[in-house]
């Protein structure tokens, strides 16, 4: 990345900084106790068991991501909004490494994550904490695909493995991949381990550990 491309983050992340700045004094509320009363009871290997009384596995996103905020900053709500926007910047830079390596022009690139960075629908989870997984999950989604079109396999599966942990939005990876190296030969080699690991988590989540549809949740 050339230093005039490097200048362009700056205006990408303070146009981000500008929209999203209202929701970063939000402060704790709904699941967001129920997370922290979890996190200070627990350990960090006790947040990766699955919960047969909530609805989501999101070990990375929604616990971890407490637990070390929580440590870093205790109770001060804007650290953990650093934290996620951090995040957020991480992905404009992630979405613009992702389109050049699909061949798309710097400008282009640029302009792409520029509208990711800046698109509305980012306004909830930078500001509700316990929906950072779809801020979280979207790094290790990108990560892995750029590795995956780089044909380093062994890391984008890394980066895979991470993101199952934080969203299962994380499965539509798969898909993507198919659909943009879909003239590879090597292709069903090189996407055999993804395909595995989404059938072992789904069995997880919908046989062996089914997710609870009782009560607030039926």
């Amino acid at each position: 990345m050339t230093k005039k491309i490097w200048l362009a983050f700056p205006i990408i992340w303070t146009a981000s900084l500008f929209l999203f700045s209202p929701g970063l004094n939000y402060y704790f509320f709904q699941d967001d106790w129920f997370v922290l009363n979890w996190v200070n009871d627990s350990s960090i290997w006790d947040l990766f068991s699955f919960r047969s009384d909530i609805i989501y596995w999101r070990p990375l996103s929604m616990p971890i991501f407490f637990k070390l905020s929580n440590l870093i900053f205790d109770l001060d709500i804007f650290g953990f909004h650093l934290f996620a926007l951090t995040f957020h910047f991480i992905n404009s830079i992630l979405i613009y490494l992702l389109f050049r390596e699909l061949k798309f022009k710097n400008k282009i690139a640029i302009l792409i994550a520029f509208l990711y960075g800046t698109a509305s629908f980012h306004f909830i989870p930078l500001s509700w904490l316990s929906t950072t997984s779809y801020i979280i999950g979207p790094t290790f989604i990108f990560s892995s695909l750029i590795f995956f079109l780089r044909n380093k396999i062994l890391i984008s599966f890394a980066f895979f493995l991470l993101g199952l942990a934080s969203s299962e939005l994380t499965l539509t990876m798969i898909p993507i991949a198919l659909l943009l190296k879909s003239q590879t030969k090597l292709l069903p080699k090189k996407i055999a381990p993804f395909g595995l690991m989404a059938a072992i988590y789904l069995v997880l989540r919908f046989i062996l550990i089914p997710i609870p549809q009782e009560g607030q949740y039926n």
